[in-house]
């Protein structure tokens, strides 16, 4: 029980957001902390914008750390003493660590990614042509971490503006443009189609999805989603986002728990283990 994992030396952590009654994130991090034997709880925070200041003021004074995510990637910024270059390149921070009253912001997602991807055995070369859906916060970052690598982007999005100033946004770290959907090596869905309770829905018909040598869904509820399905019924590999969420978590808690980490085998154990854990908690769902 969460109570009985309090104690006097507990250290607080916590993601905040405006809507998180479907988050995993708690099971992710205090399936961590507990794998170490670390004294930390880490809970979920709902928080309305004329709530969020304040909250933010009591994170500052008893929290050791947090994740932001939706509405409050980019409204977190004006509170934090510093951010690091990945996260002010972005644009938005998802994790925070606080050094006594001093928050520093960084954004994990896009590393996260990279991970799951390289965990799934795909492997983002130099010249890859990489088709990204969506051109709000996760395709900044898919676009950020991918440029990295030296791919090639396109960005196909309905809303052209966003989908422009990304592409201008981050037009000198690489070959980034706007376009339509076409053969590609890897496919990456940053929109929220196909997100639980919506699972029925895809972003791209199946003929669509044909034209890509690779699938990555961030959406990882449900695990597979109907993209995911897509790819899996004419055998192109499919990779889902959950992958993402718990790798970028990894990067987060390196972040606040600095030589504590576990190694990579507990990681991948802790993974399996929580991976079982969410497909039992989805059947019960149906």
């Amino acid at each position: 029980m969460l109570d009985e994992r309090i104690t006097e030396k507990t250290r607080y952590y916590a993601v905040i957001g405006k809507s998180l009654s479907h988050t995993w994130s708690p099971l992710i991090h205090n399936s961590i902390f507990s794998a170490i034997g670390y004294e930390g709880v880490y809970m979920p925070l709902v928080a309305d914008s004329e709530d969020f200041p304040s909250l933010v003021s009591v994170l500052r004074h008893t929290y050791k750390g947090f994740n932001v995510t939706i509405p409050y990637k980019q409204s977190i910024i004006p509170y934090l003493s510093e951010i690091d270059d990945t996260a002010r390149i972005m644009g938005s921070v998802n994790t925070v660590e606080n050094n006594d009253g001093k928050l520093i912001g960084h954004s994990t997602d896009g590393q996260g990614m990279m991970r799951a991807l390289a965990e799934a055995g795909m492997k983002v070369e130099q010249g890859m042509h990489t088709i990204i859906l969506g051109a709000g916060g996760a395709a900044r970052a898919a676009a950020y971490a991918l440029l990295e690598k030296k791919a090639s982007i396109t960005i196909v999005a309905r809303n052209t503006e966003k989908a422009e100033q990304l592409c201008q946004d981050f037009r000198e770290l690489g070959t980034i443009r706007t376009g339509q959907m076409d053969i590609c090596d890897l496919l990456v869905n940053c929109t929220p189609v196909g997100m639980y309770p919506n699972s029925y829905a895809s972003p791209l018909t199946e003929s669509e999805v044909a034209m890509a040598g690779c699938v990555f869904d961030a959406v990882y509820h449900p695990l597979h989603t109907l993209l995911l399905q897509y790819a899996e019924q004419q055998g192109i590999p499919a990779v889902p986002g959950l992958g993402m969420l718990f790798f970028q978590a990894i990067e987060a808690e390196k972040y606040w728990l600095k030589d504590k980490m576990p190694d990579e085998t507990i990681q991948r154990k802790i993974y399996l283990e929580m991976l079982t854990k969410i497909k039992n908690a989805e059947k019960t769902q149906r």
